[in-house]
């Protein structure tokens, strides 16, 4: 195993056929966290600017699709320049996907239309449920299911395509330490619709010490550079 910080070049032949198309896509799912890819030569997609250090390198986040007319090349030679120095992960995290671009089109769409429907409808359902509350705010249950819909909301725009980002341009580290802090309260506000279920269960104060460790870390999070968030979240994963 290679460390996750640094920066390394891969290459990749791929041997093709009369039978393949003139034109290919390639569907590339954000090799952290930051990446250049050639093909035969030709810079094909990028995100961020790897470096040979940090002071060079620009991290970046963002899932990227690229075209490339082969013409009568007997091969596609795929060189990767990748660099992290910011996260615990580094290197090639997801797949690349090759094949026609009306598939890989296919493809992005679904996922975006997917991760947009569920993000979507949870936070209209969070929504929903937060207007209830204040029409009724002797009743505390409709405002944590909402608080629960919003984080879980959140989170799916955060994930896979980064939806959030088609909309906000969030510099790496600000995302990061957003990604972070929604995952800390996704604990306390699961904990606190339970108790607002089962109110009488006795467990009130293992729910707070919950909120309370939470509530640290993602103090934490935001006080702290985002490489020691990063080492505060993979102590945590790790327990």
């Amino acid at each position: 195993y290679f460390p996750p910080d640094g920066f390394a070049s891969l290459r990749l032949v791929i041997k093709i056929g009369e039978k393949w198309p003139q034109k290919v896509a390639f569907y590339i799912l954000e090799p952290a966290n930051s990446y250049r890819m050639y093909i035969n030569g030709q810079l094909a997609a990028s995100s961020g600017q790897p470096g040979m250090d940090q002071a060079s390198t620009l991290h970046s986040l963002r899932p990227r699709t690229a075209e490339f007319i082969r013409g009568e090349q007997e091969e596609l030679e795929i060189v990767l320049h990748i660099a992290n120095y910011i996260d615990r992960e580094g290197g090639r995290k997801r797949p690349i996907y090759l094949g026609t671009p009306n598939t890989i089109k296919k493809m992005r769409n679904r996922r975006i239309v997917s991760e947009g429907l569920i993000g979507g409808a949870l936070l209209i359902i969070g929504l929903y449920n937060l207007v209830l509350f204040l029409v009724r705010r002797s009743e505390r249950l409709p405002l944590a299911f909402s608080a629960v819909c919003f984080v879980f909301g959140i989170y799916a725009l955060f994930s896979g395509e980064r939806l959030i980002l088609l909309f906000f341009d969030i510099p790496f580290e600000l995302f990061g330490k957003l990604w972070f802090f929604q995952y800390y309260i996704m604990v306390p506000a699961v904990a606190w619709f339970i108790h607002c279920l089962f109110p009488e269960d006795g467990r009130l104060p293992v729910y707070k010490g919950l909120a309370i460790f939470s509530a640290i870390l993602a103090g934490l999070t935001f006080a702290l550079p985002f490489s020691r968030g990063v080492d505060i979240f993979s102590v945590k994963s790790a327990m």
